[in-house]
C-alpha cells in the first residue's frame, strides 16, 4: 500500500487473497468490489453478489481487517447488463 490508504480490490480478494494481508498489515482501507466473475449473463445476480461478496468478506476478516475498515462495492457495469444494474 506504501502511502495508500486504500486498497480497491476489483476481483474481491478472490484472485488475490493475500492482497487482505497487505490492507490488514498497513493499516489501509479495503474496497471489495463484485465483479461478477466475468460471466455475461448472471441467473441472479442479487444472489451471486451476496455469495460473492459474503466469501469476500471471510478472506477480509481472516485476514484480519476490521469490518469499519473495509467497503463493499455491488461493481456497477462490470460484467453486468443494464437490467441487472439496476437489480
Amino acid at each position: 500500500a506504501a502511502g495508500a490508504h486504500i486498497v480497491n480490490d476489483v476481483h474481491g480478494l478472490q484472485r488475490e487473497p493475500d492482497i487482505a494481508h497487505v490492507a490488514a498489515e498497513t493499516g489501509a482501507g479495503l474496497v471489495i468490489m463484485h465483479t461478477g466473475r466475468g460471466r455475461e449473463k448472471l441467473a441472479d445476480v442479487i444472489a451471486d453478489q451476496f455469495l460473492f461478496l459474503n466469501r469476500s468478506l471471510e478472506i477480509a476478516r481472516d485476514a484480519g481487517i476490521p469490518d469499519d475498515r473495509i467497503v463493499l462495492d455491488p461493481g456497477f457495469a462490470f460484467a453486468k447488463d443494464g437490467e441487472e444494474n439496476l437489480e
